[in-house]
């Protein structure tokens, strides 16, 4: 169950830099980047720090799960501009925090 919410979360945060991104004419290259970079560095960092080992370089699924939703919202933009307002502020912060928690929490109690 764990496990699902945090591949939701990468996707929620892959598509929230995507959409960011978008915003701003980059390139299919430029805008994958920035989609995995926001999805799985927070988790990196916070891997970095704890001296684990980083997450995505074992369970590649996450990086995966990232690479998809970038690539799957960049073409799929347009939908998501006209609700980019509404998206943005409401339900990916709220999925995101409450995902990211669920998430750490587990890691932590692992730990």
């Amino acid at each position: 169950m764990v496990h699902g919410i945090a591949l939701v979360v990468t996707a929620v945060f892959s598509i929230t830099g995507v959409l960011a991104a978008a915003r701003k004419s980059m390139d299919l290259f430029s805008v994958t980047v920035i989609g995995i970079v926001t999805a799985l560095g927070g988790g990196t960092i916070r891997d970095v720090l704890m001296d684990a080992p980083v997450f995505w370089l074992h369970r590649t699924v996450y990086l995966c799960v990232a690479l998809g939703a970038a690539v799957a919202t960049f073409w799929g933009a347009r939908l998501f501009q006209s609700t980019y307002r509404l998206w943005t502020p409401r339900c990916s912060h709220s999925l995101e925090t409450s995902g990211a928690l669920v998430v750490n929490l587990r890691n932590k109690v692992k730990l």
